[in-house]
């Protein structure tokens, strides 16, 4: 191949990764769509519970994007992932406020939901195969002298 051909690499390696966040940001996109069905989608939620179905959903979307823009689609994807965190922090305060909740602070509540949500893990494990391949394609970018013109120059 030509100097300014990115050469294609299939590697084991690049098509686990990709199969696994392919897979997880797929069974997450689902997951969100029956949870949003399930909680009865046409009645009225508030910005919080919509967006805990939403970013879910998105998932896949982001996947997709990745094989065309790669920097978007993984950013999108963390983004994603940190809307959903979000999200369920922010009701889950809420809730506990509503409760008068007095003994549980902020960090009992966000290590409740990392452990308990299923679709958050799902989006990490996604964004982290995603990352991973990234930086294996923009190392093998950088070795062969071939960059993105809106990279910066390398340091000297």
């Amino acid at each position: 191949m030509g100097r300014g051909q990115p050469q294609v690499d299939y590697s084991v390696r690049r098509i686990l990764l990709l199969t696994v966040a392919g897979v997880a940001s797929l069974l997450c996109s689902g997951l969100a769509v029956f949870g949003w069905l399930w909680n009865g989608a046409g009645r009225s939620h508030s910005v919080l519970q919509m967006l805990i179905w939403l970013c879910p959903a998105m998932s896949f979307f982001g996947f997709f994007i990745y094989f065309y823009l790669r920097r978007t689609g993984l950013v999108l994807c963390w983004l994603l992932s940190a809307g959903t965190f979000s999200s369920l922090f922010l009701l889950s305060v809420q809730q506990c406020a509503q409760a008068n909740c007095t003994a549980v602070t902020l960090f009992t509540i966000a290590g409740q939901i990392m452990l308990r949500a299923r679709v958050l893990w799902l989006q990490i494990g996604a964004a982290v195969c995603l990352l991973l391949d990234y930086s294996e394609w923009a190392v093998l970018q950088l070795r062969s002298g071939i960059g993105h013109p809106d990279d910066p120059p390398p340091s000297t």
